[in-house]
């Protein structure tokens, strides 16, 4: 709960303030980020003559506009590769990415972000 003003139009609320509300003062809360990470994958080579199944591990840096720095973002995921040819593989990963929850240039703070994704891949080896 709290209120909100710029200068002419307050808002006073205890509950969720629709983005129709932060509109009306000019403020959005849309915005863009970039992550950038450092995997480690582990490939279980000896499984199939195939089907490479493969663990990963990550840890980089959210770069979120309106906040104030960079957040920690945490990753892992679990996937298979099978072969297509010597040097092709196709497959499919699945992320579970966390984000340590930013605080904006307004200094309110955020929850933890989660995003789960899953990713079609393609990939050649030279």
């Amino acid at each position: 709960s709290g209120s909100a003003t710029d200068g002419t139009t307050t808002i006073n609320s205890s509950a969720r303030v629709t983005p129709a509300n932060a509109n009306a003062l000019g403020l959005t809360f849309d915005n863009n980020a970039d992550i950038y990470m450092l995997n480690a994958y582990y490939d279980f080579t000896d499984v199939h003559a195939m089907y490479t199944p493969f663990v990963s591990l990550g840890i980089g840096q959210a770069d979120i506009s309106n906040a104030k720095d960079d957040e920690t973002a945490l990753s892992i995921a679990a996937g298979v590769n099978m072969e297509i040819n010597n040097n092709m593989y196709a497959g499919f990963k699945l992320m579970h990415t966390q984000v340590d929850g930013p605080t904006d240039r307004l200094n309110i703070s955020y929850e933890d972000i989660d995003v789960t994704s899953l990713h079609l891949m393609v990939g050649y080896r030279f």
